[in-house]
């Protein structure tokens, strides 16, 4: 048969986020050939896109990619001989290994139905979130973005962050944060829960799946209220110096970004710091309580102040607390 390189390869590339390192589980570092889809699966994200290549079975992963762009011609003859995939690219011929029979447990995905509408604002309050779930394995729970009804919600113990969308969810989740990190890049339609996954489909059916965690996750609402709070005002010039801020206030993994904010006398200052260079930016405030310092990620915090510029310490100075628009967040104090 004849493939277009090009295409393929885009179907491919869609699909590396789901590929092992390793190969745990037989197959998991190998492109699986369904007939009408091609998947990944690493055990916790699945990832599968619609193609017209009519064949099954398993080829690694890595080295197809690598031949396919080394490849000069754009179109390509494509041939099954017997364990090997014979790819023939003008005179050049190359065979890499082929398992006729696919490995990856991909039954455990479960019949995918009742597909419902991805609400508007779900994505985006998903994103708000990652910044507060917990990086501490010990505390699986606490590692996920809780997903129930109309609250999209994450908290580390330190900080908390609630989200309220316009529709209701269907059902309860715990998706883990490593995985929806990578889940709000695509732009998703549709939604639908198997046993112990949670699938999400865009408008070009490629299907991104997650496992999710089945505990309970704890009552967020009670840590929102503030008792006798002090209101304070973030200046108008606060998002442009949290722009420049945030030029070495980025870590390698997004999530793991941050600044430092520290008020006293009548003062707010800002720093970054990374690698590559630190800011230090002074503005005026008015305040003049006990000193407040904090930590947090800058384009939450920018988020934040685009929202509202009034902020609420709580009277031992141990809390503030970010209220506008169906969004809260509360962060515990250094």
């Amino acid at each position: 048969m004849k493939i277009n390189k090009t295409k393929v390869l885009e179907q491919l590339n869609q699909l590396k986020l789901a590929l092992a390192n390793k190969d745990i589980i037989e197959h998991s570092n190998h492109f699986a050939f369904l007939g009408d889809k091609i998947a990944a699966y690493n055990d916790d994200i699945a990832l599968s896109v619609p193609t017209d290549l009519e064949f099954t079975g398993a080829v690694p992963a890595a080295e197809l990619i690598k031949l396919l762009n080394k490849l000069k011609t754009d179109e390509i003859d494509l041939e099954i001989e017997g364990g090997e995939i014979m790819l023939q690219s003008g005179k050049i011929k190359n065979w890499i290994k082929f398992d006729p029979e696919c490995k990856l447990p991909l039954e455990e995905l479960g019949q995918m139905k009742k597909w419902r509408a991805v609400p508007k604002d779900f994505l985006q309050a998903v994103k708000t979130c990652l910044f507060s779930a917990s990086k501490d394995m010990s505390k699986p729970k606490l590692t996920c973005v809780h997903v129930m009804e109309n609250n999209v919600e994450s908290s580390d113990s330190f900080r908390m962050t609630r989200v309220v969308i316009q529709d209701t969810i269907a059902f309860e989740m715990l998706l883990p944060a490593t995985n929806a990190q990578h889940l709000v890049k695509y732009d998703m339609e549709k939604y639908c829960k198997t046993d112990g996954w949670v699938h999400f489909k865009t408008k070009e059916n490629l299907i991104f799946s997650s496992r999710i965690y089945l505990e309970q996750y704890p009552d967020l609402t009670p840590f929102f209220e503030i008792e006798e709070p002090t209101e304070i005002q973030f200046p108008k010039k606060a998002i442009e110096t949290l722009e420049i801020a945030e030029v070495f206030g980025k870590a390698d993994i997004d999530i793991d970004s941050e600044i430092s904010i520290k008020i006293e006398d009548n003062r707010m200052m800002v720093k970054s710091a990374n690698d590559i260079g630190r800011s230090e930016i002074p503005l005026k405030i008015s305040y003049s309580g006990n000193p407040i310092e904090f930590k947090i990620h800058p384009e939450q915090f920018r988020d934040v102040l685009t929202r509202t510029r009034v902020v609420h310490i709580d009277k031992d100075c141990s809390r503030i607390f970010f209220e506008a628009d169906g969004f809260s967040h509360l962060l515990a104090l250094t």
